[in-house]
């Protein structure tokens, strides 16, 4: 799963062995809960791009997770990805499919979207 080191600036730095793949599918539950609900929609879409296994494995971890420690693991394993051979595919293209799944793009969606492109770099 994940383990954490601490860095000097007193802030937690976690570090995941997720596949390109895994992380995507972490960011894509992070971003279905831009608007506070996870449609059955956004979870089939979700469950799409993942084996079963490793959703419920995810699934698990991303809810036992605070928001601040989602945020450190998103940065940190898209630092690790940014200079990567091996990058996620098309994950801005599936965070706007997941937005739209549901019929609705919202304000908070956008705004996420946002924030999202400027940490992926």
């Amino acid at each position: 799963m994940c383990g954490f080191l601490k860095n000097k600036n007193i802030m937690t730095e976690y570090i995941t062995k997720w596949a390109p793949e895994e992380f995507k599918a972490y960011v894509l539950m992070y971003c279905s809960t831009a608007d506070f609900v996870m449609s059955n929609k956004e979870k089939k879409l979700i469950r799409s791009k993942i084996d079963t296994k490793s959703y419920r494995r995810l699934h698990k971890e991303f809810y036992s997770d605070s928001e601040s420690v989602r945020v450190a693991k998103i940065r940190s394993t898209a630092g690790r990805y940014r200079d990567s051979e091996h990058p996620p595919k098309n994950l801005i293209t599936d965070v706007m499919a997941l937005f739209i799944s549901d019929g609705t793009y919202s304000k908070l969606e956008s705004d996420l979207l946002a924030k999202l492109k400027s940490l992926l770099g």
